[in-house]
């Protein structure tokens, strides 16, 4: 599982790894067996989990870590991640998960703290790529192989909290997290390596544009790397690193490519993007086109909306993503989200969707 090499692709302007924090030295911890079996799961080794400072943490240490606790939960042993780069920041994997809508939180972040990023900086000065992913372990996967790697705490996690319009949707720029505002992002050769499921999940493909464009205008150069899926398996950068080995997974890095221009996109692909950022919701789809009439979800019933008034919010939209927008192209888009949203002509209203 040794790697050392560096990415033999051509890479732009090495990132300014002095801007980067720093791993600190971290006291020694326990870790007990069932966790250091789940990090070998993952392909680490112990010369990589010992360097992390990762340990096992009592009821009460996550008690004290996430800063709250209440008479009807008990908190048990627990993962924990210290953040080398934010001094006291430490991130706890429950052996025991709470629920909400019925999954399990799997990870649990100290009250109030907001987005931290876990960076992995490797030692050898001619890395040239960064890697962007998905969590801790997937981040010391990845640097265990030579290239320098930040996690986030999810495919939203390096960016602020947006204001809630009175529409109840998310408004506003897309801003960098303070640990990766800080960074020095001019002629930084980027690659976002997310999950395998980033081929079906929309929501993550948004995810990794929204990112990608944030960082390109900060000066970087960003290309998206493809882990190649696997039948009912969520494959991420550490199950691709077990099951295929680094050589395999720096090709993966190496391999990845540039985002495609948005003027690419087909109206219907923009259909899909403007679908999910402003109708899929917590249940679904929020959206529908039945017998000509658009209907949106209010939390309650179902509203018509007039086609003119989506196609205005579709074309202020469109301004905002590119700078030639066009009113025939809106209207073009309001098709492909009318196709995405149908709902067959021959149902009668009122009648359930699906099995809600």
């Amino acid at each position: 599982m040794e790697c050392v090499e560096t990415l033999g692709a051509p890479v732009g302007t090495q990132l300014d790894t002095a801007t980067v924090p720093q791993p600190s030295t971290v006291k020694p911890r326990s870790l007990s067996d069932r966790h250091r079996n789940e990090l070998y799961a993952s392909g680490l080794t112990d010369e990589t989990i010992d360097a992390s400072g990762i340990y096992t943490a009592t009821g009460d240490e996550v008690r004290h870590i996430v800063g709250w606790y209440s008479k009807d939960w008990h908190w048990g042993e627990a993962m924990a991640f210290p953040y080398p780069n934010s001094e006291g920041f430490i991130r706890v994997k429950p052996d025991d998960p709470r629920w909400r809508d019925g999954k399990p939180i799997k990870y649990e972040s100290p009250r109030k703290s907001g987005n931290h990023a876990y960076f992995q900086v490797t030692s050898d000065p001619s890395a040239k790529s960064f890697v962007i992913t998905e969590g801790e372990k997937k981040a010391l996967a990845v640097s265990q192989c030579g290239t320098s790697c930040i996690g986030l705490s999810g495919v939203w996690g390096w960016c602020l909290s947006r204001p809630t319009g009175i529409d109840g949707k998310k408004h506003g720029p897309y801003r960098l997290i303070p640990d990766l505002a800080k960074l020095a992002w001019q002629g930084a050769d980027v690659v976002i390596l997310f999950d395998a499921d980033i081929e079906t999940n929309r929501m993550v493909q948004l995810a990794e544009l929204r990112l990608a464009q944030t960082l390109q205008t900060k000066g970087a150069t960003v290309r998206l790397g493809r882990i190649p899926p696997v039948a009912d398996k969520k494959m991420g950068a550490d199950d691709f690193l077990v099951a295929n080995g680094c050589d395999a997974l720096l090709k993966v890095i190496a391999d990845a490519e540039e985002p495609k221009p948005l003027d690419a996109l087909s109206p219907m692909g923009w259909a899909r993007m403007f679908l999910t950022e402003y109708f899929d919701g917590e249940y679904g789809r929020e959206m529908r086109w039945h017998r000509d009439t658009f209907y949106r979800w209010t939390g309650t019933h179902y509203m018509p909306v007039a086609v003119n008034e989506l196609q205005a919010l579709v074309f202020k939209w469109l301004d905002k993503c590119k700078s030639n927008a066009k009113p025939s192209h809106a209207a073009d888009v309001v098709k492909g989200i009318a196709a995405e949203c149908r709902v067959q002509f021959d149902y009668e209203t009122p009648r359930y969707l699906g099995d809600r």
